[in-house]
């Protein structure tokens, strides 16, 4: 995985807001669309969330964290920068943050009913995509879920989004059937997949529709999940 966020700890906030600004919204609206995503996602797969712990893998800044941490009994979140992992503890302090090496995560096998990744595997080289979602699907319990949200590399939009942001510099975008393949290839079974944020604008009406056109490969991004076997 790239360390040069720390680089970027004072500017992540300014450097992606410059890079959506041609979208006209708060970047706040598009973490709230995946965090419901995600909450969505596992609630369907995973049941009742109280419960539930969980490990976000390569959480930056933590910012969709007030909106996850309180759906779990416990939130868990590592990041290869102590730069933007002390800006994410300033913020949450019911999360527990630690540092970690971007390969092997520093927890023990089946900790943890999900591990997700929002926005993170588009930063691993590509020969190393294959450990990064086998290291998910290893500190996940059997029954467990694994969710990876990824940018979508055939909306153009998206592509201009990257192009515009200073730390994507370099990245691979990741192709849904690829992220599909990483996690058969896991061990990892019931892989389904999600397009979401169809447009800028939020509200109800607006959801309603993108959960009607989600298997369309027309959104910003998509979410990709799997059981851990059993």
């Amino acid at each position: 995985m790239s360390y040069d966020f720390d680089a970027y700890a004072e500017s992540y906030e300014v450097e992606l807001n410059r890079a959506i600004s041609f979208a006209g919204q708060d970047p706040s609206v598009f973490t709230e669309a995946k965090a419901r995503s995600l909450i969505d996602v596992a609630e369907g797969r995973l049941g009742d969330l109280a419960k539930a712990t969980a490990l976000d893998v390569g959480c930056g800044t933590g910012n969709i964290h007030r909106s996850l941490a309180p759906r779990f009994s416990k939130l868990h979140a590592v990041d290869v920068s102590a730069g933007l992992l002390d800006i994410a503890r300033s913020a949450n302090d019911d999360v527990a943050y630690q540092l970690y090496d971007g390969l092997e995560l520093p927890f023990e096998s089946n900790a943890f009913d999900l591990a997700f990744a929002i926005c993170v595997v588009h930063h691993v080289p590509p020969n190393q995509w294959e450990r990064f979602i086998a290291e998910m699907a290893r500190v996940v319990r059997p029954g467990g879920l694994v969710a990876v949200v990824e940018h979508n590399p055939v909306n153009p939009l998206t592509r201009l989004v990257t192009i515009r942001c200073a730390f994507d510099e370099g990245i691979a975008l990741v192709p849904r059937r690829r992220l599909e393949q990483l996690m058969h290839r896991a061990g990892m079974n019931g892989t389904a997949s999600r397009y979401i944020l169809f447009s800028p604008w939020r509200g109800a009406a607006v959801e309603w529709a993108e959960r009607r056109l989600e298997r369309l490969p027309l959104g910003a991004q998509y979410i990709s999940y799997a059981n851990a076997s059993q």
